[in-house]
C-alpha cells in the first residue's frame, strides 16, 4: 500500500510540475517566443512521381490508349523521402523540386519554459 501511495504521489508531482499557463511576469518574453516560433523558413523538397506512357509511332499514350493530346496527364506522386522506386518500361520517373514555408517550431508552454527560458534553442 505504501508503494502504491508513493507512486501516486510521484505521479501527482510530475503532473503538477509541468507548466500549463504562462506566468504574468513571463508574458513579454512569451510574446517574443511566439514571434520566433511563428516565423517561417524556406525548405526545399524533392518530390518524385511516375507517369504511365507508351510511345506509339510519334504520339505518347498510356496503357489504355488514351492519347495525352486531349487527356490530362495522370501522375502518381510518391511520398517525400521515398528511397526505393520501381518504374516499369511503360512508366517514366519525373522529379519536381518545391520550396515550402515551414514554421520554425510549434509553440507550447512547456517548450517555452524548457527551451526558450533556459536558452537551449537549437
Amino acid at each position: 500500500m505504501k508503494l502504491f501511495l508513493s507512486f501516486l504521489f510521484l505521479l501527482f508531482a510530475a503532473i503538477a510540475h509541468s507548466q500549463t499557463y504562462v506566468k504574468v511576469a513571463d508574458k513579454p518574453e512569451y510574446e517574443k517566443y511566439l514571434a520566433y516560433c511563428n516565423e517561417h523558413d524556406c525548405q526545399t523538397f524533392e518530390v518524385l512521381g511516375k507517369v504511365p506512357i507508351l510511345k506509339v509511332g510519334t504520339v505518347y499514350t498510356d496503357a489504355e490508349a488514351k492519347y495525352y493530346i486531349k487527356e490530362p496527364l495522370t501522375i502518381t506522386w510518391l511520398k517525400v523521402g521515398t528511397n526505393s522506386i520501381t518504374v516499369s518500361e511503360s512508366e517514366k520517373l519525373i522529379s519536381v523540386k518545391i520550396t515550402l514555408l515551414i514554421r520554425r517550431r510549434t509553440p507550447t508552454i512547456p517548450d517555452f519554459y524548457k527551451t526558450w527560458m533556459t536558452h537551449r534553442l537549437p
